[in-house]
């Protein structure tokens, strides 16, 4: 029951996301943080909820007309300094196969970050 109350939520805030991304973002944090799906027993536990809203907002993001400029600040500065220092790190690592799993991980959520976050 718990795996299609989730479902229903998420994919009944899909056609919201289609025509304003900045939903997207709060859909995708929360799925993010708070693992609605992982609470249920069912088909939910294992689906890839937050790839599918965060791939949504992105093209939603693409399509949606407005300012999409990333703006140079400190901070934004800061973020991109950081994800090249993590990948030049990994590049170095001892071992690289499990750095590497490590990184794409970590680098979705940089991408989902600086793409959408700050630019929208």
């Amino acid at each position: 029951m718990r795996s299609l109350i989730v479902t229903l939520i998420i994919f009944g805030s899909l056609p919201f996301i289609c025509t304003r991304p900045y939903i997207g973002i709060y859909v995708y944090s929360w799925i993010s943080y708070m693992n609605p799906h992982r609470l249920s027993y069912g088909f939910a536990y294992s689906f890839p909820f937050a790839m599918i809203t965060g791939v949504l907002t992105i093209l939603a993001w693409m399509i949606v007309k407005g300012l999409k400029k990333l703006p140079m600040t400190p901070g934004t500065v800061l973020m991109i300094a950081f994800a090249l220092w993590m990948s030049l790190s990994t590049l170095f690592a001892v071992d690289s196969t499990a750095a590497s799993k490590d990184w794409q991980a970590v680098m979705k959520m940089m991408v989902m970050t600086l793409l959408s976050i700050i630019m929208l």
